[in-house]
């Protein structure tokens, strides 16, 4: 059996990679980033839109591996239910925190379950994100709700890297490469 700092940290992992994906994700579709850099997303189309795709539909599923209720899983909720033992307070407001999100984190598993895990027949993946209503604001909430809890969970557990960190990193990098390629048009 996991140790509960063990499942902190592994799910420490995945909510950076969460959140390193969703900052460039947000960044290659942001009008403001994308301003200023017209060259690079001309040079590189078919690049740009399979590093999009591939982000968003990261982002959708650890999100749903994050927040996954099957007892068997390391994930948020069974973090949540373990913490409950020994520091029931923050448990329950991590929970309460956790339980804000669930009508997003439904709409996100309708887009997981029936584009991204398994194509459903019934519709296309468009009106699958049409029945789902997620807007891009919604996404960034449960993102970024995501991290507060995580962090919370690093911090009891005592572990280190911040997911700004990450984030930071990712932001950067993103940047460099868009200058790199804008300047090589020019």
């Amino acid at each position: 059996m996991t140790t509960f700092r063990a499942t902190v940290y592994e799910i420490l992992l995945a909510t950076c990679e969460l959140s390193r994906g969703f900052t460039v994700w947000w960044m290659l579709t942001d009008q403001k980033s994308i301003q200023g850099h017209d060259a690079a997303f001309k040079t590189c189309p078919a690049f740009f839109n399979t590093v999009r795709e591939a982000l968003f539909q990261e982002i959708f599923v650890i999100t749903c591996q994050l927040f996954d209720s099957d007892p068997q899983t390391k994930s948020i909720p069974n973090v949540i239910i373990e913490l409950e033992t020994s520091n029931p307070s923050v448990a329950h407001h991590l929970q309460t925190e956790a339980d804000k999100l669930q009508p997003i984190l439904r709409a996100m598993r309708i887009v997981r379950h029936n584009v991204y895990a398994h194509r459903n027949r019934g519709l296309l993946a468009e009106e699958f994100f049409k029945k789902a209503n997620l807007s891009k604001r919604k996404v960034e909430t449960a993102i970024q709700t995501t991290k507060a809890i995580v962090t919370k969970l690093a911090e009891i557990a005592e572990w280190g890297p911040k997911i700004s960190d990450y984030e930071d990193a990712a932001r950067s990098d993103t940047w460099n490469l868009l200058e790199i390629l804008q300047s090589s048009e020019k």
